[in-house]
């Protein structure tokens, strides 16, 4: 795809531990064999994008409704948290790829 490619999404949850360090949260499915344990390989995605060069835009998708055990919705603050999360997630993977600013902060999206 290498030159062709301009946009890409991530989507997913990330868990922040007492600590700081945050790892996805695997995604289930209401039923089937593979329930609970379905993981994206974000850090590939991100290494593959060094790799041929991206320099496009990346965004986070936070359209999956996500309910409390009560049934509702979660509230707007879990899903800013949650989006949170992923940035912060994805900003560690590309400061550990970006060869060319590592050691450097001037990283976009911190704030």
């Amino acid at each position: 795809m290498g030159g062709r490619w301009v946009h890409s999404h991530l989507s997913g949850l990330f868990r922040r531990s007492e600590d700081g360090t945050l790892t996805p949260v695997p995604m289930g499915r209401p039923r089937g064999p593979r329930e609970g344990n379905l993981t994206w390989n974000t850090e590939a995605w991100v290494r593959a994008m060094f790799e041929v060069g991206y320099t496009g835009f990346v965004n986070y998708e936070a359209c999956t409704p996500l309910y409390l055990p009560s049934g509702r919705l979660i509230p707007l603050e879990q899903v800013h948290e949650n989006v949170k999360n992923a940035r912060d997630y994805v900003l560690a993977l590309f400061e550990k790829y970006d060869t060319a600013r590592k050691g450097s902060n001037n990283v976009k999206g911190h704030g």
